[in-house]
């Protein structure tokens, strides 16, 4: 049986390949919540990992800061999309493409900042700890995390079935993104428990509604213990 990870590769690898989901503009929460995170910072002091880069938009974003800027995506297609939005010279080895969850090919305490937007919810419980763990290593000590993940609200969750307390299978009415492997977190005491690993943790969440297409998410956001 095919495990989430290999499910979720093959759909976003066809919606990639199609040139689907290929956003023009960084998200807007995010970028109000960077300023806010760094109102007084150099940019070009910090050393930021955007897990789960997409078509590159944020990516593009965080370059154009000035932050020493990595990537990580499951699909070769992606990156081919993000090469496509970002300043000539940028180095095209800063973007992996992994074949598993936590395979991560950077050394411990690298990064000030690593940044999972709406991209981990795409997971099992299970793989879910092993990559926050795994983020937390590269993390240098202070070091933050943003991530979101979907409240039951959101569009993804309320057309999916459940198949145990938090994983979903997505159904037809997501389209392309059909038979995706999904987490649902209901609560603010679930995130808690999820994301125990970090300090520091504050927990909010964004929400639209346009024509009854509700996006809603929980952002999360913590901080690497100096031990």
């Amino acid at each position: 049986m095919k495990d989430s990870f290999e499910i979720n590769k093959n759909i976003w690898t066809n919606i990639y390949k199609a040139r689907q989901n290929n956003l023009a503009y960084p998200n807007e929460n995010l970028v109000r919540y960077l300023f806010y995170l760094y109102p007084d910072k150099n940019f070009s002091e910090l050393k930021v990992l955007d897990y789960g880069f997409g078509s590159g938009s944020n990516l593009r974003h965080l370059d154009a800061l000035g932050c020493d800027v990595y990537g990580v995506e499951i699909c070769e297609y992606a990156k081919q999309l993000t090469l496509e939005k970002l300043r000539d010279g940028f180095d095209a080895d800063k973007l992996f493409i992994m074949d598993q969850e936590v395979n991560l090919p950077y050394e411990k305490k690298k990064f000030d900042l690593v940044i999972a937007w709406q991209v981990l919810y795409y997971n099992s419980i299970e793989s879910l700890a092993k990559v926050l763990y795994s983020i937390k290593s590269i993390l240098k000590p202070e070091g933050k995390f943003i991530g979101t993940m979907a409240r039951k609200e959101d569009i993804s969750i309320t057309n999916s079935k459940p198949r145990n307390k938090y994983e979903r299978v997505s159904n037809e009415v997501l389209g392309n993104q059909a038979g995706s492997r999904l987490i649902a977190v209901s609560s603010e005491d679930d995130i808690k428990k999820l994301f125990n690993m970090f300090s520091a943790l504050q927990i909010g969440y964004f929400e639209s509604n346009l024509n009854n297409i509700v996006c809603s998410h929980w952002i999360i956001y913590g901080e690497n213990e100096n031990e």
